[in-house]
């Protein structure tokens, strides 16, 4: 029997706007409702335009910082198979640190060593045997490459997603990945997301066009579609999400952002808060964030969990508008937007005091100060229960927001390598490092590591494409090397790996 939630009279919840905090103890208290705060997004005041950079000038890298770490190998040569081995288009990596994995249309799989490159494991997802291969569709589904493709928490189960085709989970047997379909067919063309646990081993999360979340887990065995948690609207496809340190899962819709309670191996999802987009939307320039006819696309496309406890959540708006909040759904959410001539958002990542991190395609990087942004807006986020509010800055007058240029082209991708921030584009991988005692002055960036992508050559229509890492360092040997997996338009994989403890060994 459900357990049911205590009435409203005996919890004094605060209004909707209200700042009053009395009523919420012992993890916020309103916890007990499985509705906590319960938020329409709303600016006070204009929303603000990122600063422009100090100079157009690409961030110069140390003379030091140049060249080849070593163990750096590329997969295979432009002339190899490997291309043809995952068919046209470009293919999808990930990494659990020990083993990477590549995917391409041809619907093959392929295990590679992280330290080495070496070919572990290959198998061809194979269709469930109630296909009908006279579907008409079915030709156009299968040219397509797998819309996503991650390993979970244990980093023993690797899950691959084609739409309208099927949902797989691997598991590496000897030179063999044996293979699970959890669902196949029409029902996958619904499926908008996915994302494992990073706190729970094999709990797999898929959002749907519907607004519906579904579970699945070893215990239960099945993806369930959860009751709770549903995205009311006109449009409702979930299409971005992050899990928090605990266990909660943050997905967005074009117009909710819902935060669940912590979920653990039982696979069931109860709202934690909710937020409203509607008005923070109605806060954009658009004539300031898009220049071409039509109208601008508020799509959310990244979701981003900080690192601290109580953690903030970063959220982006279409391609040029970034909102940031707490995560409780009590207090308000700030926001700004993206010069035009910066191009696109690409990413979002998190770094030590609470800095996040923005990839813009052009070459350019914003990088924010959570804590010195909401306390130059009078947020009282800043004063919440738990929360370390020190910036880590020696200057709190100076500017919550900094603009750089890290590449001379174009940034494709970015992400947390080894507890440092890290950016692909033209034809290098760079580590970045932040200095907080010089926030706000020169200096407080720089780049301890500039790694060429050894066998690549940039060219019309070939560039950089993603790249992904996780450190293989769960025994917690500090001279552990971090291994990464780089992949490119014109099909072409390459790994390398970062000695020592990677990020760590670089003094970052």
């Amino acid at each position: 029997m459900t357990k049911q939630p205590p009435a409203a009279t005996d919890l004094a919840l605060p209004k909707i706007g209200s700042l009053d905090l009395s009523s919420l103890r012992a993890e916020r208290q309103v916890e007990a409702l499985s509705l906590q705060g319960d938020h329409e997004m709303a600016l006070e005041g204009r929303l603000l335009e990122s600063p422009r950079a100090a100079s157009d000038r690409v961030l110069a890298t140390p003379r030091t910082a140049l060249g080849q770490p070593e163990g750096q190998q590329v997969l295979h040569h432009r002339a190899g198979g490997l291309a043809a081995s995952h068919g046209a288009g470009v293919p999808l990596v990930c990494s659990n640190g020990r083993q990477h994995a590549s995917a391409g249309s041809s619907g093959r799989v392929h295990l590679w060593e992280g330290g080495g490159g070496a070919l572990l494991a290959a198998c061809d997802l194979a269709l469930a045997p109630t296909t009908n291969l006279r579907d008409k569709k079915l030709p156009e589904l299968l040219d397509a490459p797998p819309a996503w493709m991650a390993f979970d928490a244990s980093g023993a189960v690797l899950g691959v997603f084609r739409p309208g085709v099927g949902l797989w989970l691997c598991v590496r047997e000897g030179a063999e990945l044996s293979q699970h379909l959890l669902e196949s067919g029409a029902a996958t063309s619904h499926f908008t997301y996915c994302a494992w646990s990073t706190t729970v081993p094999g709990l797999l999360a898929v959002g749907s066009d519907n607004g519906r979340v579904m579970l699945y887990s070893p215990k239960t065995g099945k993806l369930t579609t959860q009751k709770d948690g549903k995205h009311p609207g006109r449009t409702v496809s979930i299409t971005c999400g992050d899990w928090l340190p605990d266990g909660r899962l943050a997905v967005a819709s074009p117009q909710r952002l819902k935060v669940s309670c912590p979920i653990d191996e039982n696979a069931e999802w109860a709202t934690f808060s909710k937020f409203y987009i509607g008005k923070m939307v109605t806060k954009i320039p658009f004539a300031q964030v898009y220049e071409k006819k039509g109208g601008y696309d508020t799509t959310p496309r990244f979701v981003a969990v900080s690192k601290a406890t109580p953690p903030y959540v970063a959220m982006s708006l279409g391609d040029k508008v970034v909102t940031v909040m707490d995560y409780s759904g009590i207090y308000r959410e700030e926001g700004f937007f993206i010069p035009l001539d910066y191009g696109h958002i690409v990413g979002l990542t998190w770094t030590a005091h609470e800095v996040l991190i923005i990839g813009l395609s052009n070459g350019y990087i914003v990088a924010v100060s959570a804590p010195l942004l909401m306390r130059q807006r009078k947020n009282e986020s800043t004063n919440a229960e738990g929360r370390n509010s020190d910036s880590g800055t020696s200057a709190e007058s100076a500017r919550s927001m900094t603009t750089t240029r890290v590449f001379t082209h174009y940034l494709t991708a970015i992400c947390d390598i080894d507890g440092a921030p890290a950016v692909l584009g033209d034809t290098s991988l760079k580590i970045l490092q932040l200095d907080m005692t010089r926030w706000g002055g020169d200096g407080y960036l720089s780049i301890p590591a500039d790694i060429p992508i050894q066998g690549f050559s940039m060219g019309v229509g070939v560039s950089l494409k993603a790249f992904a890492c996780r450190a293989a360092r769960a025994d917690h040997e500090d001279d552990a090397p971090v291994h990464v997996i780089v992949s490119a338009t014109d099909g072409q994989i390459y790994c390398l790996s970062l000695p020592g403890a990677g990020a760590a060994c670089l003094g970052v």
